[in-house]
């Protein structure tokens, strides 16, 4: 690497975590990765140089991630939804079936591909669908600007429906801590680096679709649910670097036909957006009808993506926390596994 090409990456690093502070104190989930979203996109738009993350090391932070979002499927998380295992495994596919149904609409209405339109419109784990969705033929840039869009409009809109529904509408829960962090440990690397080894090693092996980010993904969720004394924390500073990393790779990747195309789609993409969201919303008042809960605690349980967001309204509303959050860590942990299937189902029907 030229020296050049050194001080080109320093300036992106710099400007894109510089970034990520003041996305942080906007409760933006993953404010990293939307940092660095934002700065590739510049870069690769405005930059007059051409600038590229090894494969080597996305796969890497792809490892990383898998083990992050692995680690919050806890035993605590199985049991909190287990009493209504079978209206949660509803709420579900109903989410899966809306998001696929709203993607193969935007892509009638917007000339948007399949694939991209329905991993666009995904509800839940912005970050790992982004991710998955490359291998599965969508177009990632794409994917990611729709991603965090609605990710953006529905974290300014709970605030609005909290105070709405009031504050003590819920049955109250506790703090949750939905995704494992800590300070930089020795113990933490440790952790994360051997089950991302050893989990994506695995998944190439059986040549698992997406297996840098689901193989790791898998067998972290496998130690904490089985072996819970094993899991140690991932360091944040770790997760903000493997975040990054995820961001810049998509955004690097940019164009102005890109941009174009995505304005154009823009006007169809909200509206998808907002079915989505008004479609969750109803499969949360079915939730509640179904399992006697207070459509609260319901409505934040489906609520398409903003876990953080969907955090803070559960503890300000006095809902149900352990719940809700449960729901919402289950629903991500399972679209991420039905995105390889749907991205073949979906090549199968092309």
């Amino acid at each position: 690497m030229s020296a050049a090409s050194v001080v080109r990456w320093l300036a992106v690093v710099a400007v894109s975590v510089a970034l990520s502070y003041p996305l942080a104190l906007l409760g933006l989930p993953g404010p990293t990765l939307f940092a660095g979203l934002v700065v590739g996109l510049l870069a690769a738009l405005f930059g007059r140089f051409e600038l590229d993350v090894p494969s080597r090391v996305g796969h890497a932070a792809f490892a990383v991630v898998g083990v992050v979002i692995g680690q919050t499927v806890t035993l605590e998380v199985v049991k909190a939804v287990a009493a209504d295992g079978l209206a949660v495994a509803a709420a579900l596919v109903a989410t899966l079936v809306l998001s696929v149904a709203a993607g193969f609409g935007l892509s009638k209405v917007a000339g948007v591909d399949r694939p991209t339109g329905a991993f666009g419109m995904i509800a839940g784990g912005a970050a790992g669908v982004v991710v998955v969705s490359e291998e599965a033929g969508a177009d990632a840039t794409l994917v990611a600007v729709m991603q965090y869009l609605r990710v953006l409009i529905v974290v300014f809109s709970i605030p609005l429906v909290t105070g709405l529904a009031g504050v003590g509408a819920g049955g109250g829960g506790g703090d949750w801590p939905p995704v494992a962090a800590g300070g930089l440990s020795v113990e933490g690397v440790l952790f994360c680096v051997v089950v991302a080894g050893v989990g994506a090693g695995v998944a190439a092996l059986v040549r698992l679709q997406s297996g840098s980010l689901l193989g790791p993904m898998l067998l972290a969720a496998a130690v904490a649910v089985v072996w819970p004394g094993l899991v140690r924390p991932t360091p944040l500073p770790l997760q903000d670097v493997a975040f990054l990393v995820v961001g810049l790779q998509i955004g690097l990747r940019f164009s102005l036909a890109r941009l174009r195309g995505a304005a154009r789609a823009l006007p169809a993409i909200l509206v998808a957006i907002l079915v989505v969201m008004v479609g969750c919303a109803a499969i949360g008042l079915g939730m509640a009808w179904w399992t006697g809960r207070p459509f609260f605690d319901c409505y934040l349980a489906t609520t398409p993506g903003g876990l953080n967001a969907v955090l803070a309204a559960a503890i300000q509303g006095d809902a149900d926390v352990a719940y809700v959050t449960s729901v919402q860590v289950l629903r991500l942990f399972v679209m991420l596994l039905a995105a390889p299937v749907l991205g073949w189902w979906i090549k199968r029907r092309a």
